[in-house]
Order: C-alpha cells, then structure tokens, then sequence
C-alpha cells in the first residue's frame, strides 16, 4: 500500500502510512515536497517556503522515517550544483494530497493543473453524453455556448472517474494525443 493523505485540517495534513496507521504532520512538509516537485531543488523549495535547507531537510527525513520509505532523492553537486527528485511514493503522497485539498477547496485541482499546463491545454466543460464502449468510450462535452469537444477515454478510467452527463470537467489537451478529422468523421459519430 502506498503512503496517501486522507485528511486536510487547518495547517495540518492526516497521512495515512503504508501500514495503515494513520498520523498527522505539518502542511508545510508537503509543500516542501511540492517545491521538490517544481523546482528539481530542494533548498530551493524551502527558500520559497521561508525555512532554512536544514529544517526542510529535518522534516522530510522525519516523515521518510516515520513512513519507512524514501521520498526524496538527492544528487551530489556538480556543475549548477545537484538536484533532488521525487520518488514514485512521494508522487503517490502529493497527487493524494492534492485530491484532498480539492474536496476541501472547490477550483483547487484546476489552479493546480494551470501551474503544470499552459492555460491553453485546459477546457472547461461539462459532459454532454457518454457512450460506453468495451474498451473506449466516447465522451461528449459542452464547453462555451456553441463548442463541443468529443474525446475518447478507456471505458476504465470512464468508469473511475463516474463520468457522467451534467458534470462539470476539465479536459487535458495533450499534443501527442490530438486526432484532427473532417467534420463528415465527427458527424458519423
């Protein structure tokens, strides 16, 4: 089971561990990890979060010691100086963290994927219709009064996200999945 946070409260998070115990830490040791995340650096996340390199490094140790797993990856020096990087379980913890504060904070997960994505990449919609396949399904979405957008997803992740028509949605546009048809395609569809 991977480390997951199961609980925002004021300036403190509830993490739940990969044995199951549950424990609370600070919110800022996951900003930490967020920092890590943005900037490949993890004194300079904690210059931006106003803590010195020792405190950060102090808090990230505590909570790898009290998950019994690693979180950040560190590589020595260098020309520029090192690097540090997420492992898979800190990715794990942040994505969980983030769904957390987007129940908390409706408009979280959209802020959060502009500071990922160019504001271009993102549509605002909701879903029309959802036509269920056996392994794709076809989503259909209302974006501004006249503009629709038709995407298809793997009818399991349809299924986990419980897709369904009135939604509302954020479409994700990624170049290397963009398919360009005449409208007489779309029409058959």
């Amino acid at each position: 089971m991977r480390p997951s946070v199961v609980a925002v409260r004021s300036g403190s998070v509830v993490i739940r561990g990969p044995e199951g115990g549950d424990f609370e830490v600070k919110m800022r040791v996951l900003e930490i990890l967020d920092g890590v995340r943005r900037h490949g650096s993890l004194s300079m996340a904690c210059r931006e979060l106003g803590v010195t390199l020792k405190t950060g490094k102090s808090w990230i140790r505590s909570l790898e010691s009290r998950l019994g797993i690693p979180l950040v990856l560190g590589e020595r020096g260098g020309l520029g100086g090192g690097r540090s990087r997420l492992t898979e379980h800190a990715q794990h913890l942040l994505l969980s963290y983030y769904s957390a504060r987007s129940d908390a904070r409706p408009g979280f997960i959209v802020t959060l994927l502009e500071s990922y994505l160019s504001a271009r990449n993102l549509l605002l919609g909701r879903v029309k219709s959802v036509k269920e396949g056996d392994i794709v399904s076809l989503v259909e979405l209302d974006l501004d009064p006249g503009q629709t957008l038709k995407a298809l997803v793997t009818t399991d992740s349809m299924k986990r996200m419980n897709l369904q028509a009135g939604m509302r949605v954020v479409a994700v546009i990624k170049a290397t999945e963009v398919i360009v048809a005449s409208e007489d395609t779309f029409a058959r569809n």
